[in-house]
């Protein structure tokens, strides 16, 4: 059965097969195809033409874009000058008004600059005046004042021998000083009371800006030209040398009438030199004045040299070698000063540890010229801390500590006597009898010369007869006028000067 298959499979053969053999012996016929080749060209010519015209079309219409964005473009920019221009026209009419108010500006500031002058004139008129009215005052108020000014006890719980009894009729003040006495037998008596009245009493409580306020319009006088001398008088210990240095160095509240002044003088250059075109040149010089010789306390270790003494026909004197310094502003003075401070000799007594045994004289000079008038002032202003007046009897002093007490009422009585002369209009006054008085002749001697003393005194009791001589010595300086004699009245200072007390 098999062997039948496979030949009954052998001899088949599909029928596609035999389709197939049919048609590969027969030839293929292909049909003809129409021409299409014109009209192909025919569309191909049509289409480009189209294609051409939309070109045309495109670049038609790509000009009228440019036409409508030219024209937008324009209308921006004629938009834009017409803003432009109403800005151009806005500005003009601003600066004409701007113009307008220039021009009146200008007319105001030529008429403000007319009246400028015109106020810069009758302020130099006013000043010449405000110092011509000044001085009167102060002349007034006498060209020698006396102020007396009272230490505080040095026990608060003690008893004062001093008592302020207020105003006299005449505007100066009065105290009241309770002297002790004793019997020829040694017994206790009354006290006895005087009276001495003065341009000022300061009591123990009164502070150094209250002292400095009586003393700041005669600063003020050293700016307008004149020569100032202010003294602190008095007995060793009664507060001299802490009336005019003050304690700085613990508190401004303290500082003395030196300081201050110097404080005030700058602010008036300052405000002189902004406000009324003043320029000013300022020097100073600090001496000192020992058994009658003069030392530079503003020497770098302070030379032991004495110096000497020169006249001359601008400034009347100077002293050869001494050095003076052009200062600038109050802080290069105080630093002058702390300097002449710690190199002054002091020594000690019965009556002060810390015995001034000096005088000590610190000299300011203000030279000022107005460029707007011309006018010049040519000032100075001495600030005098004399050595304390001492009773031999009582500082018990012995060695160099006595030939110190010795030259010191010395140079004291000499200035006395200066006083005297010039208040009894003496052809000749005795200004070479001291070193003190010969330095400050220029200053004591001219019409321009003002001066001022402070009496300083002890409250305590057993101080009373110092305090006495001190009193009765000022109370005559008081009395005095500087260039101006007083009818046929003498005065003699110096016997108020005298060791021991008159009963």
């Amino acid at each position: 059965y098999e062997n039948k298959r496979d030949s009954v499979i052998d001899g088949y053969r599909p029928p596609v097969e035999e389709q197939w053999d049919q048609v590969r012996t027969q030839p293929i016929r292909v049909p003809e195809i129409p021409s299409i080749q014109p009209d192909i060209s025919k569309a191909i010519k049509a289409k480009d033409a189209e294609i051409a015209q939309l070109h045309r079309t495109v670049e038609m219409l790509q000009q009228q874009v440019q036409t409508v964005e030219q024209q937008n473009d324009i209308q921006m920019y004629q938009s834009q000058i017409e803003k432009l221009q109403s800005l151009v026209k806005s500005l003009q009419q601003s600066q004409a008004l701007a113009q307008q108010q220039a021009e009146a500006a200008n007319h105001r500031a030529s008429r403000a600059e007319g009246n400028l002058i015109v106020l810069q004139q009758r302020v130099q008129e006013f000043d010449v005046i405000r110092r011509g009215m000044h001085n009167l005052i102060q002349e007034l108020k006498g060209n020698i004042r006396v102020f007396c000014r009272i230490r505080p006890l040095f026990d608060p719980s003690g008893t004062s021998a001093l008592r302020f009894e207020g105003a006299t009729t005449q505007g100066q003040e009065k105290v009241r000083l309770s002297v002790p006495r004793k019997s020829t037998k040694g017994a206790a008596q009354p006290p006895q009371d005087y009276e001495f009245a003065f341009d000022r009493v300061f009591g123990g409580t009164a502070s150094q800006a209250e002292v400095f306020d009586e003393v700041s319009q005669l600063i003020q006088s050293a700016l307008d030209g004149y020569h100032i001398c202010i003294f602190a008088f008095g007995q060793t210990g009664s507060g001299k040398t802490y009336t005019m240095d003050g304690q700085m160095h613990i508190s401004p509240e303290l500082a003395g009438v030196t300081f201050r002044s110097v404080q005030q003088i700058f602010k008036c250059v300052q405000n002189l030199e902004a406000t009324q075109g003043w320029k000013f040149s300022l020097e100073c010089s600090y001496l000192e004045i020992y058994q009658d010789e003069i030392r530079d306390l503003l020497s770098d270790g302070v030379s032991k040299e004495p110096l000497h003494i020169k006249k001359t026909n601008q400034s009347g004197s100077v002293v050869v070698g001494a050095q003076i310094f052009q200062v600038t502003n109050q802080e290069q003075v105080e630093m002058l000063l702390r300097r002449a401070q710690n190199n002054r000799v002091v020594g000690n007594n019965n009556l002060n540890d810390k015995s001034s045994r000096s005088h000590a004289v610190f000299q300011l000079r203000i030279f000022g010229q107005s460029e707007r008038s011309g006018d010049t002032v040519d000032g100075m202003l001495n600030l005098i801390d004399l050595a304390g007046s001492e009773r031999l009897s009582v500082t018990k002093s012995t060695g160099e500590r006595l030939q110190e007490a010795k030259e010191i009422n010395k140079s004291l009585s000499a200035l006395a006597d200066v006083i005297s002369a010039i208040a009894n209009g003496d052809p000749h006054v005795p200004y070479r009898n001291s070193k003190l008085t010969y330095l400050l002749e220029r200053s004591l001697s001219a019409g321009d010369c003002k001066m001022l003393m402070f009496c300083n005194v002890s409250p305590e009791v057993h101080y009373a007869g110092e305090s006495l001589c001190t009193l009765r010595f000022a109370d005559k300086v008081n009395r005095t006028n500087i260039g101006r004699a007083k009818g046929n009245a003498r005065v003699n200072l110096s016997k108020f000067l005298e060791d021991d007390v008159e009963e």
